[in-house]
Parts: structure tokens; C-alpha cells; sequence
């Protein structure tokens, strides 16, 4: 599934990349999100912890990491860490329910 929570089919999106993303909790790290994609002996991973430590843990694993791939055959790896979860995506229609409603929460 997507951030948004619904399934995407497996394979190729647009540009050619096979993409995963997965969300879970980590012992000792909390909240984490990772995306992946993947094509050919390119690599892209991008991910999200709920804390800045846990972020900063990883950010210092990652140049091994990197290495370890190369090692296995990828010519290319990109990666992103980011402190904060991906906010949810909503329909569109929601936020004009929303702004529209006379309800006081």
C-alpha cells in the first residue's frame, strides 16, 4: 500500500521504477516509514522517523549502507532521512466538506 493507505498494483510506475513503501514500528527507533524504488541498478530509498534520533541513528548508517549495495551491484543510490512522518493524504473533497461545515469541534 501507499502513505495514502491505498493498494497500489505491483510494478513499473511512470518512470520505469518499482516501488514499496512500507510503515511499522521499530523497537528502539519508533515510528518509521520507508519508500523504495527500484530499476534496473538504480536505487532511491526514502526514510522517515517519527524522532530526530532515531533520523540522526540511521543518517549515520547510512554511507554503509550505501557501500553495502554498491557492493551487490547498484550504480546509483539516492537516499533521503527525514525527522518526521509523512503527513496522510486526504481527498480533495474532504478539505471542502470541512471548510464548508458549520460544525464546531
Amino acid at each position: 500500500t501507499n502513505p495514502d493507505g491505498q493498494r497500489r498494483p505491483a510494478g513499473p510506475d511512470g518512470q520505469g521504477f518499482f516501488r514499496a513503501h512500507l510503515a511499522c514500528t521499530l523497537p528502539g527507533l519508533g515510528g518509521a516509514e520507508v519508500s523504495i524504488a527500484h530499476k534496473a541498478k538504480e536505487l532511491r530509498l526514502e526514510l522517515r522517523f517519527e524522532s530526530k534520533e532515531a533520523a540522526r541513528f540511521v543518517e549515520r548508517r547510512v554511507p554503509a549502507l550505501k557501500a553495502l549495495l554498491t557492493e551487490r551491484g547498484y550504480e546509483t543510490v539516492e537516499s533521503k532521512v527525514f525527522d518526521r512522518l509523512a503527513k496522510p493524504k486526504r481527498p480533495g473533497w474532504v478539505g471542502a466538506v470541512a471548510r464548508s461545515s458549520k460544525a464546531v469541534a
